[in-house]
């Protein structure tokens, strides 16, 4: 009876474990398509900031800031809204992307960071898309899905980047959560209404392992207070991947003293 007892919660277990494991894998699966869209982070050629001056992009034309619309002088062959242009004027108080100029396998559209203005290209034929080969991670280690408590202080707070300008974001307060025997304190990103918020850090595997600014992960919410950190959920940031991206950079608080061995490596 004992042993028959013992064998049930052993199958049990092993029937949790590859439940898990299938959770992660299809996890991980939709990453990898998110990413290789053709209109996903992989994608990214180019880069240009702009000014109140007219400025020449290559491949798209002159271009120049005034107040919040952007207006750029076309080269032959753009379309917008489905037919072919010589000049487009891009808002940039709408949400970023809406608004899209084609050419080809190119496009672009206006971004803001700051007080920057540019103009963000893509390609579906760009090189780090179609010779991606996936992504190496960690081995998914449960004791890397930690708990812990949001610490409520909601407010403005100022986010460095790779490119050099802050931008301002909405933090709900604090992620507090212990690892490796540490209580850790970490700023959140987000509405502090949200079901997730968004972590930007870095920790000892930075430049060894993983990539070296940082890497982000996404934090459930569970009821008023409690989190979910799981690690083995943490991803690369686009800057990993492209020069082309303006990630943010992690707070000095996000800089953990210890190593997180869970998530995506360096590419």
């Amino acid at each position: 009876m004992k042993k028959a007892i013992l064998w049930a919660i052993l199958v049990v277990g092993m029937v949790s474990v590859g439940a898990a494991q299938d959770e992660y894998q299809e996890w991980h699966q939709e990453r990898i398509e998110k990413l290789t869209r053709p209109d996903g982070y992989l994608s990214l050629v180019g880069l240009s900031w702009l000014k109140e001056t007219p400025v020449e992009v290559d491949g798209i034309g002159t271009a120049w800031v005034d107040g919040t619309k952007v207006y750029v002088d076309l080269e032959p062959g753009h379309t917008f809204d489905g037919r072919e242009v010589e000049s487009v004027v891009l808002d940039t108080e709408k949400p970023e992307g809406e608004e899209i100029v084609q050419r080809g396998t190119r496009s672009f559209y206006a971004i803001t960071r700051g007080d920057w203005t540019g103009l963000r290209v893509k390609d579906s034929a760009a090189p780090t898309l179609v010779d991606f080969q996936g992504v190496e991670r960690f081995d998914v280690d449960p004791a890397w899905r930690l708990e812990g408590r949001l610490v409520p202080q909601a407010r403005k707070v100022e986010i460095d980047s790779v490119v050099g300008v802050a931008t301002g974001e909405d933090s709900p307060g604090w992620a507090e959560f212990e690892a490796e025997g540490v209580k850790n304190r970490a700023l959140l990103i987000g509405k502090p209404d949200s079901k997730q918020f968004f972590l930007v850090f870095t920790d000892d595997t930075a430049g060894q392992s993983t990539y070296s600014a940082c890497r982000f992960l996404y934090v459930d919410r569970v009821g008023e207070e409690g989190l979910i950190l799981d690690f083995n959920k943490s991803i690369n940031p686009a800057c990993a991947f492209t020069h082309f991206a303006t990630c943010p950079l992690p707070p000095t608080e996000n800089v953990f003293p210890f190593r997180i061995p869970a998530g995506e490596k360096a590419p």
